[in-house]
């Protein structure tokens, strides 16, 4: 009679143990925005990943480099999204999640990357001659305000409002640039 009660503790001990949540590791988040290689994407950005069952927290790596070992951010958090600001224009990142609780830390998700949108450049602002004057001399100098980052200018000169053609369509690396041959009365 023993073996019998023994082997039906035994197993009534097996099936209690399979009850037991017993923690793990979580899997590894999948990432979803932005999309992998995702292009033109503005420098204050919002990354969100799936959750991972059981994860307390995540571990988010930034970085501009595929090996991660240039990191702009190493961080962790208990959220799926992480708002990042200031990044730099027109500058491929990759990142990657890991989910982590009180038994460990996941591998890291597959590796994204996206490449943030260059900086829209501003118009140089006409500083002489004035718009729409009269010039009465045949020859001139064009001034304009010099824009951050610029490698050169392309000046255009038309007698016509909507420049259907030009007197002058040349480019100069300064910001001022003789102008002659005018006509009169033009």
């Amino acid at each position: 009679m023993r073996k019998m009660y023994v082997l039906l503790f035994l197993c009534v001990f097996l099936v209690g143990l399979s009850n037991i949540g017993i923690a793990q590791i979580p899997a590894p988040p999948v990432l979803v925005s932005p999309a992998d290689a995702a292009t033109n994407q503005p420098v204050n950005i919002t990354l969100t990943w799936n959750a991972s069952t059981g994860a307390d927290d995540y571990r988010l790596q930034l970085a501009f480099d595929n090996a991660f070992t240039l990191l702009v951010t190493d961080l962790y958090t208990s959220e799926t999204t992480r708002n990042l600001s200031g990044l730099t224009d027109n500058t491929s990142y990759y990142w990657r999640v890991a989910a982590r609780n009180s038994e460990g830390e996941s591998e890291f998700s597959t590796a994204f990357s996206f490449t943030t949108m260059q900086k829209p450049q501003v118009a140089p602002a006409l500083v002489s001659p004035a718009d729409a004057s009269t010039i009465k001399a045949l020859s001139t100098t064009t001034e304009w305000t010099a824009v951050t980052g610029a490698a050169g200018y392309n000046r255009q000169v038309s007698t016509s409002p909507t420049f259907a053609t030009f007197v002058v369509n040349d480019s100069s690396a300064t910001t001022s640039k003789a102008l002659s041959g005018l006509a009169n009365n033009t």
